[in-house]
């Protein structure tokens, strides 16, 4: 994938994802099958088709993101209506849903890594942190809001970012580059790379990555 960015200064990041084992569980009710095309959401915390959930829900699967060369929130937000930000720092930003905001410090749109609230204490309640989209399944927007499920900070809607799963019986390797320049300034570049790997058949499984971007200043 290739994209293109500007930055007012030069930032290195590398990022080493973390082992993700993957167990069989007891027996539990399933969703029913449903046809390839079919966009699987857990926007209330269960495995629904998206036509299925009664409420506003957008969604953005693994190919999607891919097609845009995606890394991170932002570059999605046009495919999105009805969703703003306010850029804070790097990596951290403010979000608004259907206009909701308030001059409080608390925010109106939960941000959330599955289901883990990325508002915390440190970004001083005023934003959440922006994971970069590396190894994801999907993006869920939840607008309205989401107090019932999600709590507090939600009042407007919910982001949550869906971490790929390891796959119980699947050898994988997937690997991506992308190259950018910045109009008078130094080039972006970065690399990532995913393998899954199968333990035991249908019962363990590991996955894991690596992933470095570095944007240019200018």
């Amino acid at each position: 994938m290739t994209s293109v960015n500007g930055s007012s200064g030069r930032n290195v990041k590398g990022i080493c994802a973390l082992l993700l084992l993957g167990a069989a569980a007891p027996a539990m009710a399933q969703p029913a099958p449903t046809a390839a095309e079919d966009i699987i959401v857990s926007a209330r915390k269960a495995d629904e088709r998206l036509q299925d959930v009664p409420i506003s829900v957008n969604a953005m699967t693994t190919e999607e993101l891919q097609a845009r060369g995606a890394v991170d929130f932002r570059d999605v937000l046009r495919a999105i209506p009805g969703v703003a930000f306010a850029g804070l720092d790097r990596g951290l930003n403010l979000y608004n849903i259907r206009g909701i905001s308030t001059s409080a410090a608390a925010p109106t749109v939960g941000i959330f890594l599955d289901d883990i609230a990325l508002t915390t204490l440190f970004t001083g309640f005023s934003g959440a942190y922006d994971p970069v989209l590396f190894d994801m399944e999907r993006i869920e927007v939840l607008k309205g809001p989401q107090g019932t499920l999600y709590g507090g900070s939600a009042m407007g809607g919910a982001i949550k970012y869906v971490s790929a799963r390891p796959r119980m019986n699947d050898f994988g390797l997937d690997t991506a580059v992308n190259v950018g320049g910045t109009r008078g300034g130094e080039a972006s570049f970065g690399a990532e790379a995913v393998l899954n790997i199968p333990v035991i058949t249908d019962r363990l499984s590991v996955r894991g990555g690596i992933f470095f971007q570095r944007d240019g200043g200018y």
